[in-house]
């Protein structure tokens, strides 16, 4: 004989059955935290968040998911959220009493960012393009252009922190070299830069040997040679940075220096031989840079219109006409 049970009845049964299976608080974080990463890894940042938010509201001090919820807010990298990534990252430090390195690189990252815009606010200001409530605007840009030093001072600081625990880590030393360039201490820069790219060709030449093993799956190789190829990137970067800096510095030789490794790791980056054959030029090698700008219009994937590219060719017909007016002088002679 079969009884028909309400539904009222199946639907209490069943509410009694999920509140009884529910998993716990520490699944649930555990769930959420693994949720954000995934968003996160997968450039989802609305979705990132919102799953970080549920994580904390069941543990608001929970380290892994505060330290998730900072790097989300960080990579939106707009004022308000970049506001908010400094908060979090600072109550970790002064209310977690937090010493993890990711948390002194996040904060030190956060300022950073914070420093650009307050510059981009003084310069607005200074040149009238911004409105200001502030009855002197050229006071008040000078007080923004503070304000912005003053960001990028404890900045800098912050990743000579995490530096202190971790000597080789690529995104403190990265932001060391980069505020320290900007707070006009280029050979402080130029020094993380050095140790920057050390340490990058080290990664590089590790990741490269696990390339030899015979037993690597295609899913491995691949990640590998992601590794191998994001490493040599840095370190090009890395490369034309500095020999930007040597340059700036009036140390042509030193530049031109960076700039032949940087085309050693790369030999077809159009931007060095440009680079390259101006500096040729400027110490009167002006054959060598000939060559160097033939080798950047023939890289460039930039079409013949581009300022870039007519910019090259004006300079070879200005550098070729000056090179066979020495040669005409030197035959009269």
């Amino acid at each position: 004989m079969n009884i028909k049970i309400p539904l009222s009845i199946l639907a209490t049964l069943a509410l009694f059955g999920c509140q009884s299976n529910e998993p716990s608080d520490e699944t649930r974080l555990e769930i959420y935290s693994e949720s954000a990463f995934v968003h996160y890894e997968g450039n989802d940042l609305a979705r990132a968040e919102s799953q970080a938010l549920k994580g904390l509201a069941i543990d608001s001090r929970h380290v892994p998911l505060n330290l998730m919820m900072g790097w989300i807010l960080l990579r939106q990298d707009t004022r308000d959220t970049l506001l908010r990534a400094e908060q979090v990252f600072r109550r970790l430090i002064d209310e977690e009493d937090e010493e993890d390195h990711r948390v002194y690189i996040g904060l030190a990252t956060s300022l950073e960012r914070l420093g650009a815009f307050h510059e981009e606010a003084a310069i607005a200001v200074a040149e009238g393009t911004r409105r200001t409530d502030a009855a002197d605007p050229k006071a008040r840009a000078l007080e923004l252009h503070a304000e912005s030093l003053a960001l990028r001072e404890e900045s800098l600081g912050l990743y000579q922190t995490a530096l202190r625990s971790r000597p080789k880590n690529i995104k403190a030393l990265n932001g060391a070299m980069r505020v320290a360039s900007i707070l006009e201490r280029p050979d402080e820069s130029l020094a993380y830069c050095d140790t920057l790219i050390a340490t990058l060709a080290s990664e590089r030449k590790f990741w490269t040997g696990l390339l030899q093993k015979e037993d690597l799956n295609a899913e491995d190789e691949s990640g590998l040679r992601d590794q191998v190829n994001n490493a040599r990137n840095l370190m090009l970067s890395a490369c034309i940075f500095a020999a930007n800096l040597e340059h700036d510095l009036k140390r042509n030789d030193a530049a031109l220096a960076r700039l032949n490794y940087a085309l050693e790791l790369n030999p077809d980056l159009p931007e060095c031989y440009s680079m390259r054959a101006q500096l040729l030029a400027e110490s009167g090698q002006l054959e060598d840079a000939v060559a160097d700008i033939d080798r950047f219009i023939a890289r460039s994937d930039k079409p013949y219109e581009h300022p870039d590219i007519r910019r090259a060719f004006e300079l070879m017909t200005t550098w070729n006409r000056t090179i066979e007016t020495g040669q005409k002088l030197r035959d009269t002679q």
